[in-house]
């Protein structure tokens, strides 16, 4: 039998992560088993065991991983003049709002992630602070604000856009984007400390 080269190892990998991150947010951690993650990724189960110890192994790599993409973008547009106005209106946008699957992990799993084993806790908290820097640096936030300040200021992103998929009206769900988009702009403006 032919093993697999590096790269393919990784780009399968990568996929699973990429699989199971879009089945997480749109379905839960609880909705989303090995097997249907594997499906969703067109692999067997058995090539599972080959990536991944365990469900919760890949629920912490999925984390870890979606926690770096963020950074990434609040990084790329903090080096944009109107880089932080670009991220607040695509975050708090019915767009994102709608696209469960494809949106901020954060949002879309914070809940059950307080429910998690200490293990995935562990890992998210890990994935944490370049976060947080990408999104002080993003917000223009002084350095002297305490991460807590920081992530205070990110759960509002987060928050809003939670509460604007809970509620079943389209009109209120829009106001709430749109006012979570005055209350962390007033915020910002506010000093980040």
């Amino acid at each position: 039998m032919a093993r697999y080269s590096s790269e393919h190892k990784q780009r399968t990998r990568a996929r699973i992560l990429d699989t199971a991150a879009r089945r997480f947010r749109s379905q839960g951690l609880d909705g989303s088993g090995v097997a249907a993650v594997m499906g969703d990724a067109g692999l067997t189960n058995g090539a599972f065991y080959s990536h991944f110890s365990s469900k919760d192994d890949l629920v912490g790599e999925v984390v870890v991983d979606q926690i770096a993409r963020q950074a990434d973008v609040f990084e790329a547009a903090a080096d944009e003049p109107d880089g932080l106005e670009r991220v607040i209106d695509a975050y708090l946008s019915p767009r994102h709002r709608d696209d469960l699957a494809g949106g901020c992990v954060s949002a879309a799993l914070l809940g059950e992630l307080a429910h998690a084993t200490p293990d995935v806790r562990a890992r998210y908290a890990s994935a944490l602070p370049r976060m947080i820097a990408a999104f002080r640096r993003l917000a223009g936030m002084d350095d002297g604000a305490s991460d807590a300040v920081v992530l205070a200021r990110f759960a509002v992103l987060v928050g809003t856009v939670q509460f604007a998929r809970s509620v079943q009206d389209a009109t209120l769900s829009t106001a709430i984007l749109d006012e979570g988009k005055r209350n962390l702009r007033a915020l910002l403006a506010g000093g980040g400390r």
